[in-house]
């Protein structure tokens, strides 16, 4: 072999070697390794394979690996599979669905705390309070389940039955509840103080029946300014929340101009900014915002908006405290993963998230105790069956509250 060609060959190879090591060096790179959860969840399921001693449910196994895997995240974070997700839909944003007619959220424990009974609802009837934990579900604990998987085990058919086990004051007791079909209306209203002209709405929920096609908040604030109304009360106690654009649009009603609410997300493009629009016939009518730990999310939004735009003062207690946006990705097999993904900020740029102690407090603060909400939520419920029989006496109960909203509006209009 000539020496040339010999030494031309042992170049090649030499630079082959080289090209192929430096390859293997950049793809080794480039090649994620392998995420050591995965390998800590295949050792435990061989493990499981080979020694225990019962029967394997391979697909509870693994969607109960899935959910605690995302319950590590915060609480309102889920992995939904998918058949729950199309059986957990309903038309509750709608104001109507078959249940117990109850508002909840979980604790920084992982227990089921009830936020609200709603009024008319078989849950006022069976004497359940807001503060109550519901911790079980016809005889199986809760603690740990996923949130939509609750809601669907205590939602139900109308005229079926469900035992809860409610504990109150360290005391539990059994409770068979009837189901029925519960119609919300967002919407209660009236006068307060005739002669001050004070009128009152209570909003029980931001669905889209509040300020959508019906628009009932429109309809009882203009029959309110009719009958002449110089100043308003307005209630959100115990107002679970809803729908952002229903939170922004009565903003709207009230604020002239400027920022309602931000969207801060870690994604950029999910960031927003809603501002005012002027015009409006409340924008400059005296007012007073009720509010306290049942007061959540979207009534929250309501809220600091208010108090930040310094046009009207927060009465009651400090508000629950959930100011996170949570969005539902899709994944292959058609489940969810519910992330949360942004926070609201108030027009002053506050968060509210009770995880963090950020909440939002009254300007006025006038404490309630559980005793006495509970009798005022009977009151409401009350009078809202009755109200449509004629001649029917009013209900009432003590409302420390209301009550201050009123002298502080009635010192407003005589301008002391």
């Amino acid at each position: 072999m000539d020496p040339r060609t010999r030494t031309t060959i042992i170049l090649v190879s030499a630079f082959s070697c080289t090209v192929g090591l430096l390859a293997g060096y950049i793809l080794g790179l480039r090649v994620p390794r392998r995420d050591p959860l995965i390998d800590r969840v295949a050792e435990i399921r061989q493990a499981i394979r080979a020694h225990y001693d019962g029967k394997i449910d391979d697909e509870k196994l693994q969607q109960s690996t899935l959910e605690g895997l995302v319950s590590a995240l915060d609480r309102y974070c889920e992995f939904i599979p998918a058949q729950e997700w199309e059986q957990s839909y309903s038309p509750d944003i709608m104001g109507e669905f078959a249940g117990v007619g109850i508002q909840v959220q979980k604790d920084d424990k992982g227990f089921l705390q009830i936020l609200t009974p709603l009024e008319g609802s078989p849950a006022i009837e069976s004497d359940i309070l807001p503060g109550d934990y519901v911790m079980e579900v016809d005889g199986e604990a809760i603690r740990g389940w996923p949130m939509d998987r609750i809601v669907r085990r205590i939602r139900g058919e109308p005229g079926s039955q469900v035992k809860l086990k409610i504990l109150r004051d360290d005391q539990d007791r059994d409770v068979v509840i009837t189901r029925a079909r519960i119609t919300i209306n967002p919407v209660r209203s009236k006068f307060v103080d005739d002669e001050a002209k004070i009128g009152y709405i209570r909003i029980s929920e931001f669905s889209a029946a509040l300020t959508g096609k019906n628009n009932n908040f429109r309809a009882a604030a203009d029959a309110l300014l009719q009958g002449g109304a110089r100043a308003l009360v307005v209630d959100l106690r115990f107002n679970g929340g809803g729908l952002l654009n229903e939170a922004v649009a009565l903003c709207d009603e009230f604020i002239a101009s400027g920022t309602i609410v931000t969207i801060d997300g870690r994604d950029p493009t999910d960031d927003e900014t809603f501002p005012a629009k002027a015009g409006h016939s409340l924008e400059a009518l005296p007012i007073v915002v009720l509010i306290n730990e049942g007061t959540v999310s979207a009534s929250e939004i309501y809220a600091g908006c208010i108090q930040d735009h310094k046009r009207g003062l927060l009465v009651g207690e400090s508000t629950y405290g959930k100011g996170l946006v949570q969005r539902p990705f899709e994944l292959r097999d058609g489940s969810r993963l519910k992330l949360t993904i942004a926070k609201y900020l108030t027009p002053n740029g506050n968060f509210f998230d009770r995880d963090n102690g950020k909440v939002i407090k009254p300007d006025v603060e006038v404490k309630m105790t559980r005793e006495e909400y509970a009798a005022l939520m009977r009151a409401w419920s009350q009078e809202a069956i009755l109200k449509a029989k004629p001649g029917s006496k009013p209900v009432t109960a003590v409302d420390k509250q209301l009550d201050t909203a009123i002298e502080l509006l009635r010192t407003r209009i005589n301008g002391q």
